[in-house]
């Protein structure tokens, strides 16, 4: 394996930080949204309401995704496939330090679910 536990851990946590800020701005987003329903009315609201609840939901799963990383790495589990327990690609890795399956295992698991 040429790729370091740190290197990843230390990105990993700088997503973390990213993903809290965006999440404040969204919570404080909503706030001001919901002191201006009468100005934008009811369809503005009711679409843009969702669109943050989604945008929540989709940062919150990538942060417990994170947090899981970051509990394997500590474990010495990081960077090994959930899967086939093999070393998870150092590409994958480096796009996406929060993977948790090896390329193989991946494509397997979206050939199943087009089945």
């Amino acid at each position: 394996m040429n790729f370091s536990y740190s290197e990843y851990s230390e990105k990993l946590r700088r997503r973390k930080e990213v993903i809290d800020m965006t999440l404040r701005h969204i919570a404080k987003e909503r706030s001001e949204i919901e002191n201006q329903v009468q100005w934008i009315g009811r369809g503005g609201f009711e679409s843009r309401m969702h669109l943050l609840e989604s945008l929540t939901r989709w940062y919150q799963e990538e942060a417990v995704q994170i947090d899981g990383a970051l509990d394997q790495s500590k474990q010495v589990r990081y960077g090994l496939c959930f899967a086939c327990r093999e070393p998870i690609e150092a590409e994958l890795l480096k796009n996406c330090p929060e993977a948790e399956f090896c390329f193989e295992c991946r494509e397997y698991q979206n050939t199943l679910k087009a089945w």
